[in-house]
């Protein structure tokens, strides 16, 4: 994690085709639109400080807890199918993995480094939801914040410089796409007792 004392956010944006066949031999293909950004917002300064902190402990940590803190966001946003307007994608959170109940409103996915509650597959933001747990399924009281701050930080951004880049895509005449991935929905991420980034 050296290399984040003198790091500055950076960008990546691509398209990727996605090709499948169902179980009655339809053949589908998708185009998607991932952009990801690493290092946005306070996410850079809680990593170097979660690393400075695991650094200076006496006990043996385990590596999974050790590299839990990448500041690392993306999203993925469905443009066509079959060289037609895709239909609307119900966006999920993942960690690698799709997370347990994490829907988020939006109509693309969201990817990160989250932190999870260890008895689920379910990213920890609320207050209530990080002081939920029991026992060795407790999560550290940091948690809800470096989840906050990785949507705020680097998952903000990535969506952000997506929609950028659809915009430019959509002036051209040969554009296929459709306007599904804007955010329509004012109760995104509001997840109630559960948590999400929008709840109290």
């Amino acid at each position: 994690f050296s290399f984040f004392t003198s790091f500055s956010p950076k960008k990546i944006k691509y398209a990727m085709d996605v090709a499948s066949i169902d179980a009655e031999g339809v053949r589908t293909r998708d185009t998607w639109l991932v952009s990801g950004c690493v290092g946005s917002g306070r996410t850079r300064d809680l990593a170097l400080e979660f690393q400075s902190r695991v650094a200076d402990s006496k006990r043996t940590v385990h590596p999974a807890l050790q590299w839990s803190r990448i500041p690392i966001g993306a999203v993925a946003a469905r443009l066509t199918r079959n060289s037609r307007p895709a239909p609307p994608v119900s966006g999920r959170l993942f960690t690698t993995m799709p997370l347990d109940g994490a829907s988020t409103g939006l109509p693309v996915h969201c990817h990160g480094f989250f932190v999870l509650g260890s008895a689920t597959r379910e990213a920890i933001f609320s207050r209530e939801a990080i002081f939920s747990g029991r026992g060795s399924h407790r999560p550290p009281a940091s948690s809800g914040e470096w989840n906050k701050a990785l949507m705020e930080g680097c998952v903000a951004e990535a969506y952000t410089d997506l929609l950028v880049e659809i915009r430019e895509r959509l002036r051209s005449p040969q554009s296929e796409i459709s306007v599904a991935s804007q955010p329509t929905d004012n109760r995104i991420m509001r997840r109630g007792s559960r948590g999400g980034p929008g709840a109290a």
